[in-house]
């Protein structure tokens, strides 16, 4: 898709990060949490979505998948959004190295 922009959002806590999500959503950008494709998975093992099965679900996908496991399912939601017709996308909640290279790696 011609003029594609994804931008992948971290920092520490209080750093801006949610600011700079609520003005990039105004500008037009598809907002993608990493933080719901874990809830997503905790409803498809039908386990409560709270804190505790969310950190057990991650641990149990990198486990299973590998440390960049999280970032490989959020590809599938970018995917997913670029076929709607978006093509301002933001990655909110990029957790490690290992996920930005993903990331980095999928052009």
């Amino acid at each position: 898709m011609d003029n594609l922009i994804i931008i992948g959002v971290t920092g520490l806590p209080s750093a801006g990060k949610g600011l700079f999500c609520d003005i990039a959503r105004k500008y037009g950008f598809k907002q993608i949490i990493m933080g719901d494709v874990i809830r997503n998975e905790c409803r498809k093992r039908g386990l409560p979505v709270n804190r505790e099965s969310s950190n057990e679900v991650m641990i149990d996908l990198r486990r299973e998948r590998g440390e960049n496991a999280v970032a490989i399912i959020t590809l599938d939601w970018i995917r997913q959004a670029i076929i709607s017709g978006h093509n301002l996308i933001l990655i909110d909640g990029n957790r490690s190295l290992s996920e930005v290279k993903t990331f980095r790696n999928e052009h």
